[in-house]
């Protein structure tokens, strides 16, 4: 990363840099472009935050960054392939690439901004990783019954979610024995991803104004 030709943000603002994510299809090379953007500009372009983590450092592949070829792991390559549109740029904030990771004082001036970053975004994504038949349908269940849960009043509704997801991981839900099984061990794996390990999730999912589970 440390070969990569940033354009220097003026440090004394809230200046940041937003990954657009170009469309493209599944097996197309991932393109993107920097733009930078100041975070107390009522013109702000709308963007997502991306909230995740590296994975393994030595697993890198690589994407087209300005026309150059820039080096990420493979978990967030999995991340920005499945985010991207195949009719429509993204705009992104993903700190692997929005940061330049090499100089210290920028790094430190983003870090500071974190918080108002994430608070900015009009959705943060949440990671955690690709997914499997089991967790896909996992969060199936979850979307269902979130979807029952909007048709009544939202005091009602948090007692409502609750208590079906809790007759749900009791065995009382109406599911076959087999399925809730599966289910249950679908929930093991999601908790134990590594997004889970994470200290600054707390501030990155806290900050913002809706969250997104991908």
């Amino acid at each position: 990363m440390s070969s990569f030709p940033y354009m220097r943000l003026d440090l004394s603002t809230y200046a940041i840099r937003l990954l657009i994510l170009r469309k493209g299809g599944h097996f197309d090379p991932i393109r993107c472009n920097l733009v930078q953007a100041i975070l107390d500009n009522e013109y702000l372009i709308p963007y997502k935050a991306l909230s995740y983590t590296w994975g393994d450092a030595s697993d890198r592949v690589e994407i087209k960054v300005d026309d150059r070829t820039f080096g990420i792991t493979r978990n967030l390559y999995d991340a920005l392939d499945h985010l991207r549109s195949e009719t429509t740029d993204t705009f992104l904030w993903v700190d692997a690439v929005c940061m330049d990771q090499d100089h210290h004082q920028e790094r430190n001036h983003q870090v500071g901004q974190m918080k108002l970053i994430y608070e900015n975004a009009d959705d943060v994504i949440i990671w955690l990783g690709l997914g499997s038949h089991e967790t896909d349908t996992l969060f199936e269940v979850i979307q269902r019954l979130d979807n029952e849960s909007t048709e009544i009043p939202r005091w009602a509704a948090i007692e409502t979610w609750n208590a079906r997801w809790s007759a749900l991981l009791h065995g009382s839900g109406g599911i076959p024995t087999q399925q809730l099984r599966i289910l249950r061990d679908a929930l093991r794996e999601v908790l134990a991803r590594k997004w889970f390990e994470r200290i600054w999730v707390i501030q990155e999912a806290y900050s913002a104004k809706t969250a997104t589970i991908v």
